[in-house]
């Protein structure tokens, strides 16, 4: 499908899986990109940081895909918060699973369960808060991480950004932002043929439907982009941990290699950073 964003801007193949994953393309078209040297000291400001925890992790088989895995998450998590962003106010919400669509993929329900928990929380802050998933944890000050009304993190591989860390203000155009990617991922749910098409470029429905937003120009609120080796580490950062990296996110592989290789063949840095917490 074919989108023009703007009068006078160029039509782009936004839907091919080449432009969605090359995120220098993504980012020069939509100049995103915040440099380094521009980044706005933030230290001394008041935020908050919220995350939730599920009954089930809902991605099936696998001791470091299970319940018991991500309640080690959830521990870890909360002590790299007290730890290196100390004077944050951290607020967890638990939600059940159980009454979400068992037709779909158990992730696609929690990720639907995400967008629902994450808006509600939206409607209420009243500072700038980061939300963020609970298999990351914090190694350093996350205040410099607010640079935009809403600012996201650019990864390297896979799909062009991870969701388990955006920094947002408080405002009504972020608010609203949140309604509208909700209403996006009720959309994607509610269509399987279309959730597994997108969902298979994007890597998740909660990441689909904001790209999917972002590529209909449907978003109104400031977004920013910052490097995810520092604020956001995934896959393609876990190798290059260094005394900057803020977060460090451990999606399903490297936890595989935290919680159950006793010695791990690569990503060494990333699973001793993370191991610190348990």
């Amino acid at each position: 499908m074919l989108q023009t964003l703007e009068k006078g801007k160029p039509r782009l193949d936004l839907a091919s899986r080449q432009f969605q994953r090359d995120g220098q393309k993504i980012n020069r078209f939509f100049n995103l990109d915040i440099p380094a040297a521009e980044i706005i000291n933030r230290n001394g400001l008041q935020y908050d940081i919220f995350a939730c925890h599920f009954d089930n992790d809902g991605r099936g088989r696998g001791d470091h895909n299970s319940p018991e895995c991500y309640a080690r998450c959830l521990a870890a998590f909360e002590k790299s918060v007290a730890m290196n962003a100390p004077k944050a106010r951290l607020r967890i919400e638990r939600r059940k699973t159980s009454d979400l669509d068992s037709r779909l993929k158990a992730w696609w329900a929690n990720n639907l369960l995400k967008a629902k928990t994450w808006t509600d929380m939206a409607q209420e802050i009243e500072r700038p808060t980061v939300f963020m998933d609970i298999d990351t944890v914090v190694l350093g000050e996350l205040a410099n991480g607010f640079q935009r009304e809403v600012t996201i993190t650019r990864r390297d591989s896979d799909s062009w950004f991870n969701s388990g860390v955006v920094f947002v203000e408080p405002t009504n155009a972020v608010k609203k932002l949140f309604r509208d990617w909700l209403d996006k991922a009720v959309y994607f749910y509610n269509d399987q043929h279309e959730l597994r098409r997108a969902s298979g470029i994007h890597v998740g429905l909660h990441q689909t439907s904001f790209i999917h937003l972002l590529m209909e120009g449907k978003i109104k609120a400031e977004v920013g982009v910052l490097d995810g080796h520092i604020w956001n580490a995934t896959r393609a950062c876990w190798k290059r941990v260094t005394k900057d990296t803020r977060v460090i996110h451990a999606t399903s592989k490297l936890r595989q290699q935290i919680f159950i290789d006793k010695e791990p063949s690569k990503w060494h840095d990333a699973v001793k950073r993370y191991r610190e917490f348990l």
